[in-house]
């Protein structure tokens, strides 16, 4: 897991997930997002497009979730809570330092980033680094994990879950209507990295997608629990069913 992370690069990542809305194969999306970053130099423009494909276009291809769901639903809590979830899924030290720190907290908690911070590396890399320390902090608060007042840091409320739970439950479980063990939801990162706390918190959306009916039927008895999906990833990702 000892990797050296980039800086957060949030506000280019937004721009190039939007402009890849605007083109039907990615060679075309790639030349034009290489030459509108505002970087000067080509060097530093083509970096940072790399950077951007390594977290949120792995594939190279046009078909991912966050790119398509932004096409269809033009919902900005959905484009940061499903990008929140691709950036921490592809930078394992983030994610872990969110896992161990912030999503251990309750929002509006306040997060002793400094203290913490430091330990952490040198657990990880055998010393403090001062230069990933300023970029951990960036990725936090551009993430919408946490803020930052008066050299303070607290723990971000996140809200409006409800599609990008959907959307992820689709793509990681069900690209094609299935029936799911709901152990397997609970286990998985994906919910965590989007800000809920609870099983509970699981549980009451799968109800709340049931009763909307993306959800076909939600099934409690002795040890059973599964959920069944009434459409495919690709329907939920093109054609707007969720509410």
């Amino acid at each position: 897991m000892a990797k050296v992370f980039q800086q957060n690069l949030w506000q280019e990542s937004i721009f190039a997930i939007k402009l890849s809305s605007k083109f039907k194969n990615f060679e075309g999306f790639y030349t034009k997002l290489v030459n509108k970053l505002p970087q000067t130099s080509e060097e530093s423009r083509k970096r940072i497009a790399s950077a951007i494909l390594f977290r949120f276009f792995p594939d190279k291809t046009l078909d991912q979730p966050t790119c398509m769901a932004w096409k269809t639903y033009k919902d900005e809590s959905l484009l940061q809570a499903l990008m929140r979830y691709q950036f921490l899924a592809s930078e394992p030290v983030i994610a872990e330092f969110v896992k161990m720190h912030v999503l251990t907290c309750q929002p509006g908690d306040r997060l002793e980033f400094n203290e913490l911070v430091e330990p952490f590396f040198k657990e990880i890399y055998g010393e403090d680094k001062p230069t990933l320390k300023t970029k951990m902090s960036g990725a936090l608060q551009a993430s919408g994990l946490v803020t930052h007042s008066k050299k303070l840091f607290y723990v971000r409320e996140q809200i409006d879950l409800e599609r990008a739970f959907g959307v992820l439950l689709h793509v990681l479980f069900a690209p094609q209507p299935t029936t799911i063990d709901v152990r397997d939801v609970l286990n998985h990162v994906f919910w965590r990295y989007l800000g809920l706390r609870s099983h509970s918190d699981v549980i009451k959306l799968l109800r709340l997608l049931e009763s909307k009916k993306i959800l076909a039927k939600y099934v409690r008895a002795d040890q059973l629990e599964q959920v069944t999906t009434s459409y495919s990833a690709n329907e939920i990702l093109t054609y707007r069913k969720l509410p």
